[in-house]
């Protein structure tokens, strides 16, 4: 009971202080931060599992825009193989995430399927003309999916965004026909969804442990509570006491005076005294009329 009086008191605390979160949203105490993602990875799973298949569908329906480009030619038949490969690799991964998947797994499977997609959808942008005007939507797409729909920890998320923006930019810059308004307006984009998706999952990050360590803290009063009441044994009905020495009498037909039977059912301990009034009367504290054990 103590131990779970000073768990509650410490998670209590934690809450009451508002910082329980790191610069990159993990609650501080590793095992407490593993029990989060523990209890998160049942909805981290399939959650993972429809953004990969939501993912998959747009990914192959976007190959019509490479057939208006390049029409059935070999660029067409590239980027085709490119977008099976990852639409296989997603589906790999969904049924990888039917059995024994931790959160460090997760993690792992994550990381190492953004960053191949990522670099796909780079090659996918590098082959499109200067004029396509959607490169822009689809930059603040994909940035926006790896802070948000990709649900792992916010370093694993920032480490591919980044790395995203940073090769976007540099392609942009090195093409031919890119003019300094085209390339300051799609690094302003890109800047920009990098910050909002990092502080849009950084306050997601934060929420989700804050509401964890408070139904912890919660968890933890109600165990205590509960071991404090399993301590606790209640007095009921009529009790049976002598009228003249005050024993009561025990169901098992015993009697037992009022300190050892009150004792044995609530816990309480007893200090012998003497009242100011049979004090005045010149009455002795009784040393052996009640028992004082229990």
């Amino acid at each position: 009971m103590k131990q779970g009086y000073y768990d509650s008191q410490a998670i209590a605390e934690m809450n009451a202080k508002n910082i329980p979160t790191s610069f990159w949203g993990e609650i501080t105490d590793p095992s407490l931060e593993n029990e989060y993602r523990q209890r998160q990875l049942p909805s981290e799973i399939l959650r993972a599992k429809a953004f990969f298949i939501a993912n998959s569908i747009l990914y192959m329906l976007l190959s019509i825009n490479d057939h208006i480009l390049f029409g059935t030619g070999h660029p067409f038949w590239n980027l085709m193989v490119v977008r099976v490969l990852i639409v296989i690799t997603s589906i790999s991964i969904i049924a990888s995430l039917s059995s024994n998947v931790t959160p460090h797994r997760m993690n792992s499977i994550m990381l190492w399927w953004s960053l191949p997609y990522t670099l796909s959808v780079l090659y996918i942008d590098s082959t499109r003309p200067v004029q396509f005007q959607l490169g822009y939507m689809v930059d603040i797409i994909v940035v926006l999916a790896i802070y948000v729909a990709v649900n792992t920890r916010l370093v694993l998320q920032t480490i591919p965004a980044v790395l995203y923006s940073i090769v976007n930019v540099c392609m942009l810059v090195f093409k031919v026909h890119s003019t300094g308004m085209e390339i300051t307006s799609t690094v302003a984009i890109i800047v920009s969804a990098n910050i909002i998706g990092f502080i849009l999952s950084l306050f997601l990050n934060r929420a989700g442990r804050q509401q964890f360590l408070s139904l912890k803290a919660e968890e933890a009063l109600r165990e205590q509570l509960e071991m404090a009441l399993t301590e606790i044994k209640t007095l009921e009905g009529l009790l049976p006491i002598c009228s003249y020495c005050r024993m009561i009498r025990d169901g098992d037909g015993t009697w037992k005076g009022v300190e050892q039977y009150l004792g044995e059912r609530s816990g309480a301990k007893f200090s012998s005294g003497v009242c100011p009034s049979c004090e005045k009367k010149g009455v002795e504290v009784p040393s052996s009329r009640f028992s004082a054990s229990g």
